[in-house]
């Protein structure tokens, strides 16, 4: 069985200002591990055979599974997220899933409930006012990574935003598109739920997506 992981780490710095100085909350790393992942994509496939003789006579060699090769690992991973190493924002093609979106969502902003949807074309809840300095955006980077265990397909796609006002967030998304709620016009590809972080104006939330593939 071959999987696709997605893991998210968000990480919230708070800066609160007081008459010593400013004190910054820093957040602990993702782990990559079987209990930390999120949903997987199983990756099936078969190979069948068969011969045809001159006389027309047909051999049947049977189907058997084929190797998932670390080529074909990387081939998954450059064509979702780039193939550009360290790739900074506005450098990769549009087709890339490079763009993460924020929101919030629960009972308090139908029709979104709380729970994650994974039959949604478009993320409800999500931020698409510029006053709250959360609207969705490429990535600051796209890391592909072939030296970190696992070796062979995995990559990291991460963003830093700063809130403009106060403002509620407790979900996220990725994109291939830098426009909200475009029902049918971009892929939401992923999306992920966590603890409402209440930000104050010029709080920062940084949102890192690890994916491999195996």
């Amino acid at each position: 069985m071959n999987t696709i992981y997605i893991l998210p780490l968000i990480a919230v710095t708070a800066l609160i200002a007081f008459g010593l100085g400013t004190m910054v909350f820093t957040p602990t790393t993702a782990i990559m591990s079987s209990n930390e992942e999120g949903t997987t994509i199983t990756y099936h496939a078969v190979v069948c055979k068969k011969v045809t003789r001159a006389d027309g006579t047909i051999e049947d060699l049977g189907c058997s599974k084929n190797l998932f090769t670390h080529a074909g690992m990387n081939f998954t991973r450059n064509q979702l997220g780039g193939t550009i190493v360290g790739a900074t924002n506005g450098t990769l093609a549009n087709t890339s899933v490079d763009v993460i979106a924020l929101g919030v969502r629960g009972v308090s902003t139908p029709p979104c409930g709380a729970a994650q949807n994974a039959t949604e074309l478009y993320m409800c809840g999500e931020f698409n006012s510029s006053v709250t300095g959360l609207t969705r955006a490429r990535a600051d980077a796209v890391r592909i990574n072939d030296t970190d265990a696992p070796t062979a397909g995995n990559w990291t796609i991460t963003k830093e935003f700063t809130a403009s006002v106060g403002v509620d967030v407790n979900e996220t998304g990725l994109f291939n598109g830098t426009t909200a709620n475009q029902t049918g016009q971009d892929v939401f590809f992923a999306q992920n739920t966590f603890t409402t972080a209440s930000l104050a104006a010029n709080d920062k939330i940084n949102i890192t997506w690890f994916i491999w593939v195996t």
